[in-house]
């Protein structure tokens, strides 16, 4: 094959980009628009073609075409013989049969190097000689080989952004960053005798590899005095390519021992040490003298005590995470019946995170009955101000194609049954897969239409592994927003400034309401606006009664509270915070005179777009937003925290966390308050966070330990 020139590339690219232009469709598979297939073959086109590079620009991971064979480059090295002439040994492996292949190339020798697609993924985790990638804008979800990274696979971490090379759809190489962050395990003893300290001692990472790192090296941070040298514990930047050695991260480790005199104390004063605490990691919290130890130094730290451990809720290291669960990744693999059993709609009602899970539900009980899935029905909602059907939220196409292999979705029924409306079954109390098969089942054949709401208490932990799987991929892979509504929901996400958290605040008058807890330090307008939500049938409770009902969790957390327990949490008064919430949210001053910065979609979105809006679409808005946000706090566990932790954690997003409405309460009755209250408030969410409690659903998602 011969080379081609850029000017050649140039033209080859204008000519295949004009026949999308003049709407010539090029023959492909899937589901993707005219312009897209054209644009993808283009890609197929640029791949066959090669360009003629000398063999000491190979580098690993390039792909060459050889004797009419593919070819990718694992090790490249160039040798010097003696006075003779340089050479070129490549170690090559063949892409469809995997065998390795060493040749001798010339430095100016010409080879075919063949142009491949650089696609960017996250690293979700490794299991045994697999990684588990997803792509950050679709979500789709690959599994390769470990061995494809090359030497740098021992550097793969979670959440961390690679690089794959795809030539004709297969991921032939991948690459980690240039530079990772690792901590030091453990470094070299000194050898006894020597006169001076060397320049270079070797040290144990925390990815298992060792490396030499430079005995002496200065660690600046600002007003402070620290050792000039590495010990275990200590952040250090890594050069992947070569693995050396780059920098300090400049980390303190933190750990008080008073029970051993000071052999060097720190000259600094206190109001130095509260302008940079938050740089050091440390929270000043009371007047006290109180030593930290650093290295095999012990550091007086003026008279200000710090706490040991993190700075705030998200530095807290877990020791276990939920991610979704093989099971559901390979259930497509189970194959679908030849026949259908029929065909089911499922009836949802309710605001959207309520549809949605009776959507979810519905999908799984149809993939048991082995049934045809029907496009569900949203049905209106005068009490939710809302009109929209599925498809004027979702993308039906998309859900379509994501379905596939899983269960099949059809928009329009046979002409011999689309005239007649479902014959409707009553699923209030059907919760397990023998109560669907035994009793919706043989109706499901009677009249080969049914419709049908799933039970609020569904059971989904006995369901066979393909039904679940159907149900997981339908509630967390295959709802995507319909082009408008995204793209209203990337302009509102655009509006939030960066970093910010995500809270899912409730505090409405009839949330209050239907709680029936009692608030008496209530604003006279807020207690109106309850009262008037509740009717006579929702008045508080009192007594024991009341307070019994608080301790278990079951009251609302006011605004006031919740900047409390966020302050206890160390998330700064400076955050920027969007109000994931709905409208009418009572006494938010409680909360603003502490958090100042905090947006909501009325203030950002425009007047007339946001009056528009039925009660779906802003609540798909804020579900957008929550599972995009870099923190997620809620004062609630409902249906849309579940889905928003769940989608958060399909996506590799750990930052998550439900504050404690129990714990809340029980503190209070024992009368902590202030700073102590704060303390035990910090204590309980920090283990539930380590622990990963309540990041994610169950049913889905498997507990992996760290």
């Amino acid at each position: 094959m011969r080379g081609i020139s850029s000017r050649s590339l140039y033209s080859l690219s204008r000519s295949l980009l004009s026949r999308v232009s003049h709407g010539i469709t090029v023959a492909t598979s899937g589901g993707c628009s005219r312009e897209t297939r054209a644009l993808g073959s283009l890609w197929s086109a640029l791949q066959s073609r090669g360009v003629k590079v000398n063999a000491i620009q190979l580098r690993p991971g390039n792909v060459i075409e050889r004797t009419g064979r593919t070819f990718r480059v694992v090790e490249s090295e160039h040798k010097q013989q003696g006075r003779g002439g340089a050479s070129i040994q490549v170690e090559l492996r063949d892409v469809d049969n995997g065998s390795k292949l060493n040749l001798r190339f010339g430095p100016e020798e010409s080879v075919e190097k063949v142009f491949v697609q650089e696609k960017s993924f996250t690293c979700l985790y490794t299991e045994g000689d697999t990684a588990f990638l997803i792509e950050p804008d679709t979500f789709e979800q690959v599994e390769v080989p470990l061995d494809i990274f090359g030497k740098a696979a021992v550097y793969l971490k979670e959440e961390m952004r690679v690089q794959l090379q795809l030539y004709d759809g297969r991921a032939l190489s991948a690459s980690v960053p240039k530079h990772v962050t690792c901590t030091i395990q453990e470094t070299q003893l000194p050898m006894k005798g020597l006169t001076s300290a060397p320049r270079y001692k070797r040290a144990l990472l925390d990815n298992g590899s060792t490396i030499q790192v430079k005995s002496l090296f200065p660690l600046e941070v600002t007003a402070i005095q620290v050792p000039s040298y590495l010990e275990a514990g200590e952040k250090i930047v890594i050069n992947t390519e070569d693995d050396s050695f780059v920098k300090s991260e400049a980390t303190l480790r933190r750990r008080f021992d008073l029970f051993s005199p000071p052999r060097r104390d720190l000259a600094i004063s206190v109001a130095s040490v509260r302008e940079h605490s938050t740089l050091l990691g440390f929270s000043a919290v009371s007047e006290s003298i109180d030593f930290f130890v650093f290295g095999s130094n012990l550091y007086k730290i003026g008279n200000v005590r710090y706490l040991a451990g993190d700075y705030d809720i998200w530095s807290v290291k877990r020791i276990a995470e939920w991610r979704p669960c093989k099971w559901w990744l390979h259930g497509h693999l189970t194959p679908l019946p030849a026949k259908s059993s029929g065909f089911i709609r499922i009836d949802c009602f309710g605001g959207l995170n309520q549809m949605r899970r009776d959507l979810c539900d519905g999908v799984g009980i149809t993939r048991l009955l082995n049934a045809t899935l029907v496009l569900p029905k949203f049905e209106v909602a005068a009490y939710w101000n809302e009109s929209s059907g599925f498809g004027d939220v979702f993308d039906v196409d998309y859900f379509i194609q994501k379905m596939n292999g899983f269960i099949k979705v059809v928009k329009d029924l046979p002409t011999d049954i689309s005239s007649k409306e479902p014959f409707r079954v009553d699923c209030s109390k059907r919760k397990g897969q023998f109560d669907y098969r035994e009793t919706i089942l043989p109706l499901l054949l009677e009249h080969h239409y049914i419709s049908l709401t799933p039970a609020m208490s569904q059971r989904r932990d006995r369901y066979p592994q393909y039904a679940k799987a159907t149900l997981c991929q339908a509630c967390y892979s295959a709802l995507r927003l319909t082009t408008s509504l995204e793209k209203k929901a990337l302009e509102l996400l655009d509006a939030i400034p960066k970093p910010f958290l995500s809270l899912h605040l409730r505090f409405e008058p009839d949330m209050v309401a239907y709680s029936r807890c009692e608030y008496p330090n209530l604003s006279p307008s807020s207690l109106a606006a309850i009262k008037a939500a509740g009717g006579e049938d929702k008045k508080p409770w009192t007594g024991e009664i009341a307070q019994s009902w608080r301790k278990r969790g079951k009251c609302p957390l006011t605004p006031n509270e919740t900047a409390l327990m966020l302050q206890s949490l160390r998330i700064p008064t400076t955050t920027n915070i969007y109000l994931a919430a709905g409208d009418g949210l009572l006494e938010m001053e409680g909360f603003t005179s502490v958090y100042t910065k905090v947006f909501t979609k009325s203030d950002l979105l425009n007047r007339e777009d946001f009056t528009r809006m039925h009660g779906n679409t802003k609540a798909a808005l804020d579900y957008y937003v929550s599972i995009s946000s870099d923190a997620y706090v809620a004062t609630y566990f409902g249906n849309m925290d579940k889905m928003v932790a769940a989608m958060r954690a399909y996506k590799g997003m750990h930052k998550t966390l439900f504050l404690s409405r129990k714990a809340f309460a029980e503190l209070t009755s024992q009368g902590l308050e202030e700073e102590e209250l704060k303390k035990a408030l910090w204590e309980v969410h920090r283990n539930d966070f380590e622990i990963g409690r309540g990041s994610a659903l169950p049913d889905c998602f498997c507990e992996f330990k760290l």
